[in-house]
């Protein structure tokens, strides 16, 4: 839609758990019919405890994913 490569694919979406409710973007690319990489990126919107300390701070912070993907279905 956006003129990529049929390899890429670029995603948004929202995160819903007990303690946040936050939003990710990310994006894979296959460097073959069934091999590729991924990188996301997740925020918080809403925090369940706006005053969490120490470990508590965990469920409502920025993170930062790369990993590998596998298509076992090709």
């Amino acid at each position: 839609m956006i003129g990529l490569p049929a390899n890429i694919d670029l995603y948004p979406g929202l995160n819903l758990g007990l303690k946040n409710f936050g939003a990710h973007v990310g994006g894979r690319v296959f460097f073959n019919k069934g091999f590729g990489l991924f990188t996301e990126a997740q925020f918080p919107i809403a925090k369940y405890n706006v005053d969490a300390i120490g470990y508590e701070r965990l469920n409502n912070q920025f993170s930062f994913n790369i990993g590998v993907t596998f298509d076992l279905g090709k």
